[in-house]
């Protein structure tokens, strides 16, 4: 209807200029925009994603297989979205990046698995290889996958139905790229043989010089280093402030936005909020006392100068009253009797249009709307004119009148709302879920409680940045805290696997934790570096709120890369030397293979 709006109106304009504006026209766009932008941000994540695996696995062979993985699972997302019927919203645009930065660290820890394996055994025969390469990745990956699948399906949760099948479809995704990282790296093996692998010099490294003999010198420093941080993110945490204004979603110099800026300049505003006033009997809204506490309302909410303009029963009343006295404004008030408002009215209904006061009243005067034209749609703003109405609400409830609420701008607080209480609920059982799918894969509820440790300071970090930098806790924002524990989680797991392993082996905690920051560690660089560059590409998006997604998500995957490699680290070897962690001793055999693995 906008695009036909335009294409009419664009036959007319002369020396005027003719704009359209109003919720209908925002919302349009975004439904425009969104699939559009998808499309652009889709291909491009893809290029950037291609080139980082390239030079991190150098292998174009699995470059290939991660390609088509990551590419299936979106289409699995989307495709199961069709088949229920689920339309795609703004937010979903970012399942598309998400999807495929995710699926690409699948792609890594397995092709690292495969090439330590050839490595180890250059003739090694397809059999074996597929065979020793799902032995050893089936665990950490499919529980990597699964603790990543319930970091997203705790948005389902909220009642935003967006965000709620945001949460069900991308865990969809992730299993599905899960299933195929799995099935597709063993086939190609099967299909091409065993990849060329160039061989690496052994490389031990000296304690001098590892990173895990400084922080482990120094545990008190890492610590209170790390409790600086999330003690002044928690600050700015307290800053942080909802807004789920559909305007957000456009540039500022954008045609949706100047219209809007215009109309809210000249006019009463673009959104509205209806107040629905309600009685057991008829004709109620004839009565002085009644009428009068609306206009009394009226005017104290319109002092506000969010608010552009009022209108209501009361206005019929007052203009005919002053007209029917020669326009003297003196007479610019609801009338005194009862029986003058019933003759007014009759007189609007029978020389005026009757379906006019429709709009402010029933038929039998026993509801009534008033509406308020807002110059902004931001929910804070809202909130404001809302809690001014309630101050009325205990006068009508004597006066045995209800208060209820609706028009576009009411929607978006109680969207916000949602979204807030959401937030909280989602976030709360991610990680009471992820604590205990980490004490299970462990067997240890203390392990499952230090495992969420990184995550735990990346949320808090990423609020506290979003209180500092003035981000607004949106539709789209909100997302990110599950997208960071749900990808953070996975560097905890392979860490404290790996450090594990070592020390079942024989290995002491010195040369455990050594080893594990220089091996494991480095997997989690490549890992987070693949993230945080497939979310980088949400920094071109038309949309600002995902342009801030893109940057926050970015900044979360360092931060949980960070605080994996040295809080908790810090923590387990605390933890290993006051003998809190039990270790069973693996066979010669299998620290034989962890020692030859390392190399």
């Amino acid at each position: 209807l906008y695009q036909e709006l335009q294409q009419f109106a664009a036959q007319w304009e002369g020396p005027e200029t003719i704009r359209i504006a109003g919720r209908s026209v925002v919302e349009g766009e975004l439904a425009k925009l969104g699939p559009a932008d998808m499309t652009r941000m889709a291909p491009l994540v893809v290029i950037v994603i291609a080139v980082l695996l390239l030079v991190l696995l150098r292998s174009i062979r699995h470059t290939v297989i991660t390609l088509v993985l990551v590419s299936v699972g979106t289409i699995t997302s989307f495709g199961l979205m069709s088949l229920f019927h689920i339309p795609v919203y703004s937010v979903h645009t970012m399942i598309p990046v998400m999807l495929i930065a995710i699926g690409s660290a699948y792609g890594i820890h397995m092709h690292a698995a495969v090439a330590q394996i050839v490595r180890q055994e250059p003739s090694i025969t397809r059999h074996e290889l597929v065979h020793r390469t799902l032995q050893r990745m089936i665990r950490p990956v499919s529980m990597a996958a699964v603790t990543t699948a319930v970091g997203f399906s705790a948005l389902m949760t909220s009642q935003v139905l967006p965000v709620r099948y945001f949460g069900f479809f991308s865990a969809m995704g992730v299993l599905a790229e899960m299933v195929l990282a799995l099935l597709l790296f063993p086939a190609s093996i099967y299909l091409l043989g065993p990849p060329r692998v160039k061989p690496v010099h052994n490389h031990r490294g000296t304690s001098r010089g590892n990173p895990s003999a400084v922080m482990l010198k120094r545990p008190r420093g890492v610590m209170a280093a790390a409790a600086a941080v999330v003690i002044l993110a928690a600050l700015g945490a307290g800053r942080v402030w909802i807004d789920t204004s559909f305007l957000a979603n456009f540039q500022e110099d954008s045609d949706i936005v100047q219209t809007d800026n215009f109309v809210n300049a000249h006019f009463g505003g673009t959104s509205t909020l209806h107040v629905i006033l309600g009685a057991q009997q008829e004709e109620v809204f004839k009565d002085p006392e009644v009428l009068n506490l609306i206009d009394a309302l009226q005017r104290e909410v319109e002092q506000d100068p969010s608010v552009g303009s009022s209108f209501a029963l009361t206005d019929y009343l007052r203009r005919m009253h002053t007209v029917m006295h020669e326009g003297d404004p003196a007479y610019d008030a609801i009338p005194e009797s009862r029986e003058l408002i019933a003759q007014y009215l009759l007189l609007y209904e029978m020389s005026g249009d009757p379906q006019a006061l429709d709009r402010v009243v029933d038929y039998e005067y026993q509801h009534a709307n008033l509406t308020f034209q807002l110059k902004s749609d931001s929910s804070a703003v809202m909130t404001g004119i809302t809690e001014a109405v309630e101050a009325y609400r205990g006068e009508f409830e004597q006066l045995g009148i209800t208060v209820n609420f609706a028009g576009s701008g009411y929607k978006a607080l109680v969207f916000s709302d949602l979204l807030l209480e959401g937030q909280i609920i989602s976030l709360g059982l991610s990680f009471v879920v992820v604590a205990v799918i980490l004490a299970l894969l462990f067997r240890s509820l203390l392990l499952g409680l230090v495992g969420i440790i990184p995550i735990a300071i990346t949320a808090v970090v990423n609020f506290g940045t979003m209180g500092l930098l003035n981000i607004p806790l949106s539709s789209a924002t909100a997302l990110i805290s599950s997208i960071a524990i749900g990808i953070g989680v996975d560097y905890a797991i392979h860490l404290v696997e790996h450090y594990r392993f070592l020390r079942e082996s024989g290995e002491s905690i010195d040369e455990s934790a050594r080893k594990t920051i220089h091996h494991t560690g480095k997997a989690i660089v490549f890992n987070a570096a693949t993230v945080m560059g497939g979310f980088a590409v949400l920094l071109f998006s038309v949309f600002p709120p995902n342009r801030q997604v893109g940057g926050l998500v970015a900044l979360n995957m360092a931060v949980s890369a960070v605080s994996t490699g040295t809080v908790l680290l810090v923590v387990l070897v605390l933890l290993d030397r006051n003998h809190r962690i039990t270790h069973r001793r693996k066979s010669p055999a299998a620290h034989q293979e962890i020692q030859y693995s390392e190399e």
